[in-house]
C-alpha cells in the first residue's frame, strides 16, 4: 500500500511542478548537452529526493538520511541552475568532488579490493577514500551531463538501483532491498513525464 502512495504522490508533485515552472518561466537556458529545444523544467529530482527523505525520516533510517542532506552541497548548485542562476560548471565540479568526498569520509566501512599481489596497496585507507570519491564524482557528474536526454539518465539509474536490489536480496539486507524499491518507484513516476515526451527532468 505505501509502495502506491508513494507512486502516487511522486505523481502528483511533478505534475505540481511542471505547472508551477510553466506559470513561472520567463527565458530558456541553454546548455552545451541540451537535446530539446522546448523550455523543459529540470526539477524531478526535488520530487525523489523530498519523498525519499520523508520515508527515510519515517522509516527512522537517520544514517542515510544524513548522506542525503550531505548531498545537498552538490543538487543545491544545480537547483540554482534549473532555476536560471548561472553557475560555473568548475564550480559546480569541485562541490560535486567535496560532497563526494564527505560522503565516502562518512561511511564506517568502505568495500575492499581483490587484485592479489596490489592489494596491500590499493586496500590502503587513503587510496580508497581517493578512489572512491573519485568513483562518486564521475557517477554523479555523469548523470547530470545525459539528464537532458529523455530518460537515459532515470533508466540509468533504474539499472543501477536494480543491481543493487539483486545484490541486497542475495544478502538478505531487508532494509535496502526496501529502499531499492522505493527508488526505483520514484524514477517510474518521473519517467511518466519524461520519457519519451520530456515534459521535465531531474535536474
Amino acid at each position: 500500500m505505501k509502495f502506491i502512495i508513494i507512486f502516487i504522490g511522486a505523481l502528483i508533485l511533478n505534475f505540481i511542478l511542471i505547472n508551477l515552472y510553466k506559470s513561472l518561466s520567463t527565458k530558456k537556458i541553454l546548455q552545451n548537452h541540451d537535446t530539446h529545444i522546448l523550455d523543459t523544467p529540470r526539477l524531478g529530482g526535488i520530487t525523489l529526493i523530498l519523498i525519499f527523505s520523508l520515508y527515510l525520516i519515517y522509516s527512522n533510517q537517520l544514517e542515510i538520511l544524513k548522506i542525503v542532506f550531505i548531498s545537498m552541497i552538490a543538487v543545491l548548485p544545480a537547483m540554482f541552475e534549473d532555476f536560471k542562476i548561472n553557475i560555473h560548471p568548475f564550480l559546480r565540479l569541485a562541490l560535486i568532488i567535496i560532497c563526494s568526498l564527505i560522503i565516502v569520509i562518512n561511511i564506517n566501512i568502505l568495500p575492499s579490493f581483490e587484485m592479489g599481489f596490489l592489494n596491500i596497496m590499493i586496500n590502503n585507507f587513503y587510496f580508497k577514500i581517493f578512489f572512491f570519491t573519485i568513483a562518486l564524482t564521475i557517477i554523479t557528474n555523469g548523470q547530470n551531463i545525459i539528464d537532458g536526454t529523455n530518460g537515459l539518465s532515470a533508466f540509468t539509474s533504474v539499472s543501477i538501483f536494480v543491481s543493487i536490489l539483486i545484490y541486497s536480496y542475495y544478502f538478505n539486507h531487508t532494509q535496502l532491498i526496501e529502499n531499492c524499491i522505493i527508488l526505483i518507484i520514484l524514477i517510474f513516476s518521473f519517467l511518466c513525464f519524461n520519457f519519451p515526451y520530456g515534459k521535465i527532468f531531474l535536474g
